[in-house]
């Protein structure tokens, strides 16, 4: 493992403080609007809210029951995977600093261009390519190759064969950029004084990645914001927006403040006051957070808040059992390839490969065995769903997904999929029981604060600025992260997000900032 500077701030949070913005989360969206908006604002007048903790490389759980550990609820709200169950859709996101990009499988791809063709009018596929490239370069992104070091993948080579297969149809293979230090650094800082490993190919990605060498938001943005002056707060959960009573400011943010001492984890409410707010709380974080503050507070919301949800078209199938091993030594990134099939009639998805990340192999290993895991292995599908999932709010303040067409919505096509990759690799088909019984599950949840060109049709506009059910917007009060899609991508989506956040930060800094930090509240 890589040895660290901690990111968070280790002073504590005031009962009551003060900030000219704060940036609620630190996923592709808060890490990206903390690192870009931080230098235009005074230094440590900018605060970034994480409601999980710090994780350090060698911090991620290594086996079955300290996976369980971390599996967040109301007895470990502090987990870092927080795993949601409902009728309609099942859901995996993280909870941490650094967001979704601890237990991301690291993909960044690009949407096709026609997928913006119903967004708003001044975010299409070129507009977007200058900050695709800009986070690219941020997370430093790399692609594997075989090497003395780096040995072919069986499960590749699958999805090489099933790509020609389909290629009458329009398919084609390729290997897929992924923010994964393959080559660049040994122990050394990166680029933004940020010590890195080499990928050590153990194939833990999406359970986090203790060698340090994963590219997660911890290694860049976040350490950029901190460069900016930006104060960052872990394990602080914002529960509640209402406007400041406090002159010269817009919003006061009730949060919850939680401590780890021993085995227990204390609680204490702080009241924030701020100028500029930016709400990145993930998808679900940032739905419930609206809503929670129109039900129980003055500030109100588009009608549109929680409508056009989706699951981006994901699909999961494990092969299982095959003839070969899938990896010759250690399993590898968790994606290293794709077989694009979005130009092949009937289906508009990509296929991806994935590796057992170790504590998986090992909680299966009493069911499945150990050798036919070896030889098994997981296919992803990212494409389109029909996005008619609605968020909302049961009795309890939780956020629920009400869908009852999910299972119908996933792409077509990908069980057949499924069946020629295990043909392929004369394995059998697992699919995830869950989805056989009509309830399929979802690593990307998008939507719920749709972008739009008016209230009417979205909760936000191009850039983010939140609308109020007239037309106008909140001032100073921004929503940046996946919860702004329109829709599924048919991509992965945290470049697309991270690019989004890029876009804005740069008009917020250029149009609003002077006005919301030194003009009238």
């Amino acid at each position: 493992m890589t040895e660290r500077e901690a990111l968070a701030d280790t002073a504590r949070l005031e009962d009551e403080a003060s900030f000219d913005c704060v940036v609620v989360g630190s996923g592709f969206g808060g890490a990206v609007m903390a690192a870009r908006l931080a230098p235009h604002v005074p230094r440590g007048g900018l605060a970034v809210l994480e409601r999980g903790r710090e994780f350090m490389p060698g911090d991620f759980p290594d086996g079955g029951r300290a996976a369980i550990d971390e599996v967040r609820g109301p007895r470990r709200p502090l987990g870092l995977f927080d795993i949601g169950f409902s009728p309609d859709l099942d859901h995996l996101v993280a909870n941490g600093l650094g967001g979704g990009s601890l237990i991301y499988a690291n993909v960044a791809l690009e949407p096709l261009p026609e997928v913006f063709e119903r967004w708003p009018t001044s975010i299409t596929h070129a507009a977007l390519a200058p900050y695709y490239e800009r986070v690219r370069q941020m997370l430093a992104v790399e692609k594997y190759s075989d090497e003395a070091d780096r040995p072919p993948l069986k499960r590749v080579e699958v999805l090489r064969r099933l790509a020609a297969d389909l290629e009458p149809g329009g398919a084609s293979f390729r290997k897929v950029p992924i923010a994964v230090n393959l080559t660049r650094y040994d122990g050394k800082p990166n680029a933004h004084g940020v010590p890195q490993a080499r990928c050590t190919l153990c194939g833990d990605c999406v359970t986090g990645c203790n060698a340090g060498a994963k590219n997660d938001l911890t290694t860049n943005y976040l350490p950029l914001a901190r460069a900016g002056g930006a104060r960052i707060f872990a394990q602080v959960e914002v529960v509640q927006v209402t406007p400041s009573p406090k002159p010269g400011h817009r919003y006061l943010l009730k949060a919850i403040s939680r401590e780890r001492r021993g085995g227990r984890v204390t609680e204490r409410t702080v009241r924030i006051h701020t100028r500029l707010l930016v709400v990145a709380a993930g998808t679900f974080g940032t739905a419930r957070l609206l809503m929670t503050s129109a039900r129980e507070g003055p500030l109100r919301f588009s009608a549109a808040l929680g409508a056009g949800f989706s699951g981006n078209g994901d699909a999961f199938s494990i092969g299982y059992d095959g003839t070969e091993r899938m990896a010759a030594g250690r399993p590898g990134p968790t994606i290293v390839a794709m077989a694009d099939l979005r130009a092949v009639r009937g289906a508009g998805f990509v296929v991806q490969d994935g590796a057992l990340p170790a504590i998986v192999t090992l909680g299966l290993n009493p069911v499945l065995g150990a050798r036919r895991l070896q030889r098994s292995t997981v296919w992803l599908v990212v494409g389109h769903d029909d996005s008619l999932g609605e968020l909302g709010l049961d009795r309890r303040g939780r956020v629920r997904v009400h869908w009852p067409s999910a299972d119908r919505a996933l792409p077509g096509g990908a069980a057949a999929v499924f069946a020629h990759l295990a043909r392929l690799s004369k394995a059998r088909v697992l699919d995830n029981p869950r989805s056989r019984a009509g309830t399929p599950v979802t690593v990307h949840p998008l939507g719920g604060c749709r972008m739009a060109d008016s209230a009417a049709d979205g909760v936000v506009d191009h850039i983010g600025r939140v609308y109020r059910p007239g037309g106008s917007v909140h001032p100073g009060l921004y929503v940046a992260d996946g919860s702004t899609c329109d829709g599924s991508l048919g991509a992965n989506p945290s470049l697309t997000i991270a690019a989004l956040a890029e876009r804005a930060a740069e008009r917020i800094v250029a149009d609003d900032l002077p006005g919301l930090l030194w003009g009238p509240a």
